[in-house]
């Protein structure tokens, strides 16, 4: 699930990474087209004067940046952020400010890639590890941050008492300390212990914890939250709902476990129920891209596919760089008929991501549709290359193949997804696949109207790891 990183934390990370110039002299030159006199900011002496003055005008992006981040305008800070990139694509720093700025509009994504930069142009960037090891933690890459993270106190120590230890805090917001609880360091101690716990995947010593910090403060709103998220992670989906309630009774101002409840909801069967959960956390956070693809899931599982396009738009303005909320609008787009639309959403998110098999799926699916079957039939081609259990796909490029003609390919498709369907347990796929393969043999004539179509994709069929985002 997604989460929200200390913003104290960020802010003081980013300060330490600030040059040596008063914000409102930046703002103030910069808004006049003035260049103040700064510090040669790895510049070097020997390139041309205008270089050096183009990387000094990057530096006043920089820090009217901060100037923006500072008053909580993340989004400005992104744009200036782009402008002294677009100038200056060698300095870490400006990644860095940049991903630790998307952190904080939970675009964990654009995040990662912008820490990745900066890791790159400068290898011993302490910081840059830290921010990245945020980062990996709230996209579920437990082992990943702790290396990161590892790697920071390495490179500087003094890292490790400056994160205070916010690299374990997944999926918790910064937690308010309930004054009239004298147990609460205590209590603080238990639940920190199970955040260390959440993040190895010790999920029975993590509910362990967690326990023990809400008997000592039962007010504890954000220990009943993360012990919901481990609770659901473990299948307990009724003790993880009855959890994040616990936990809006007693913050009702707490976004991630409207989110959180709105995933048990939703996983429960109770699509309306999520719904208002996530229209609850979207009026909480409305910069948090996460929400409006959740929502947007459970829009399309009601049938509510306009609504759901809706949603995954936003989602996308918020992080242009989503593969899932791409390709979950080109299914929806897809469901509605909108077959050249979809491939277009499917192209995008084949771009973002080449590696997943439901994507070229799909948009083989697609190009059927059109009449692009030579198309199709290279997506189908290269979803099984990417996962050769995919039963779907054999059972579809099978159906392709008899259009085609080739009734030998088509019969050893329709074998081989038999086969996998009924190891996989998807029993009704099964007999259907069977009916087609004795059709395709002869016993009755075969539809030819439809390549594709038809039991192609079954709505209700979970295909790879498409599933809510947590």
């Amino acid at each position: 699930m997604k989460s929200t990183v200390s913003k104290i934390t960020l802010v003081t990370i980013f300060i330490t990474l600030i040059v040596s110039i008063s914000q409102t002299t930046a703002l103030a030159y910069l808004n006049t087209n003035n260049l103040p006199q700064v510090k040669n900011f790895f510049i070097s002496k020997n390139i041309s004067k205008n270089l050096q003055k183009n990387k000094k005008l990057a530096i006043i992006y920089s820090n009217r940046a901060f100037t923006k981040f500072n008053s909580e305008d993340f989004r400005g800070a992104i744009s200036d952020l782009d402008r002294a990139i677009a100038i200056d694509n060698t300095d870490a720093s400006f990644y860095f400010r940049r991903g630790i700025t998307k952190s904080l509009l939970q675009n964990y994504k654009g995040a990662l890639s912008d820490y990745n930069r900066a890791i790159v142009l400068n290898s011993k960037f302490g910081e840059a590890y830290m921010g990245r090891s945020f980062t990996k933690f709230n996209l579920g890459e437990a082992k990943g941050a702790l290396n990161d993270y590892n790697r920071a106190i390495a490179l500087d120590p003094e890292l490790g008492k400056l994160s205070n230890n916010s690299v374990v805090a997944k999926n918790t917001p910064v937690v308010k300390k309930n004054t009239n609880s004298s147990n609460f360091d205590r209590a603080f101690s238990y639940f920190e212990q199970g955040n260390k716990k959440s993040s190895v995947n010790d999920n029975k010593g993590a509910i362990t914890s967690y326990n023990r910090a809400i008997e000592l403060d039962p007010n504890f709103s954000n220990a009943y939250n993360n012990r919901g998220i481990i609770q659901s992670r473990v299948g307990n989906k009724q003790d993880a709902l009855s959890d994040f309630n616990y936990a809006i009774e007693l913050d009702p101002s707490a976004n991630l476990a409207y989110s959180n409840r709105g995933l048990a909801k939703s996983e429960l069967g109770d699509k309306q129920g999520a719904i208002i959960d996530f229209d609850r956390a979207i009026a909480l956070a409305p910069n948090n891209g996460t929400n409006y693809y959740n929502r947007g899931r459970a829009k399309f599982y009601l049938q509510d596919k306009q609504g759901a396009i809706s949603d995954y738009n936003r989602a996308i303005i918020l992080d242009s760089n989503d593969p899932d909320a791409y390709f979950h609008r080109g299914i929806s787009k897809f469901e509605l008929r909108d077959n050249r639309g979809a491939i277009a959403d499917y192209n995008r998110s084949i771009a973002i991501n080449p590696n997943r098999a439901a994507d070229f799926y799909f948009r083989g699916a697609a190009k059927g549709q059109i009449g692009d079957v030579n198309g199709a039939i290279a997506d189908f081609n290269h979803s099984i290359v990417l996962n050769p259990n995919f039963a779907q796909a054999y059972r579809d490029r099978g159906i392709v193949e008899e259009y085609l003609g080739d009734k030998a390919k088509s019969i050893t498709n329709f074998i081989k997804a038999a086969e996998l369907f009924r190891q996989q347990g998807q029993m009704d796929d099964y007999t259907s696949t069977i009916i087609l393969l004795r059709k395709v043999r002869g016993d009755v004539e075969m539809p030819r109207g439809d390549a594709t179509r038809g039991d192609a994709m079954p709505s209700d069929t979970p295909i790879g790891d498409v599933i809510l985002r947590k």
